[in-house]
């Protein structure tokens, strides 16, 4: 099983090479969110060109929610470029400054990735009737508000990746208000084995306790 590894960014070089250090004792694979929260920070291209100038294979997010198409298509272009070929699309949270544009759609932009050659991930929420998010078309899948892992059968014979967040005490107030399943750690390991047989891999987040994402990384790649 592929375990992934979220990365969050930053606008510290320092930072953001002391995590993909910290990371790459467990996995070589990374999820990069962009602007995680609506909230301005370094983009998620050049958090992933970092991480494979440091040998990790990073899944770069795009946030539709701010980019009208030319802006969208010059990001397609610089992942192109610096030889990114991992896209996940999303909406995004609503922006903390500025004004969202809303020009585009994940169901347009999707087609458009896959015109420059990228392998294109969407997020899927168990929360709703996934039925039509599957028609996009998409490569791979991060799945979201998966509460039993058995609901994935369906899904089996797509590339999908499950988000496990992490819950500790120093995140469990931000995990309340995203309103997600989350799992403790002692109880991760054990979600995993049961996660085995439904997906390819799962993306393994601690959000606002990177500490605690490490130790879960730790945990579940021992041998």
């Amino acid at each position: 099983m592929k375990i992934i590894a979220e990365l969050p960014p930053s606008t510290s070089k320092d930072v953001v090479i002391n995590r993909i250090h910290a990371i790459s004792r467990y996995t070589d694979y990374v999820d990069i969110p962009d602007s995680p929260g609506g909230k301005p920070s370094a983009h998620a291209i050049a958090v992933g060109v970092i991480a494979k100038e440091s040998g990790l294979l990073p899944i770069v997010h795009i946030r539709l929610r701010d980019l009208n198409l030319l802006a969208y298509r010059s990001l397609l272009g610089a992942l192109r470029l610096l030889d990114l070929n991992h896209v996940a699309l999303l909406m995004g949270d609503p922006p903390s400054v500025g004004l969202p544009v809303d020009h585009l759609t994940t169901e347009l932009a999707v087609p458009i990735a896959k015109e420059y050659g990228l392998k294109v991930g969407v997020l899927l929420s168990m929360r709703r009737n996934y039925a039509e998010r599957l028609k996009i078309g998409a490569d791979f899948y991060l799945v979201l508000n998966l509460r039993d892992p058995r609901a994935l059968e369906p899904l089996r014979s797509l590339e999908i990746y499950p988000y496990l967040l992490v819950r500790t005490d120093k995140n469990a107030a931000l995990l309340n208000r995203l309103g997600q399943p989350s799992v403790e750690l002692e109880s991760l390991r054990e979600l995993v084995d049961m996660l085995e047989p439904y997906s390819r891999g799962v993306v393994i987040s601690a959000p606002g306790d990177f500490e605690a994402e490490l130790m879960a990384l730790s945990s579940i790649t021992k041998r």
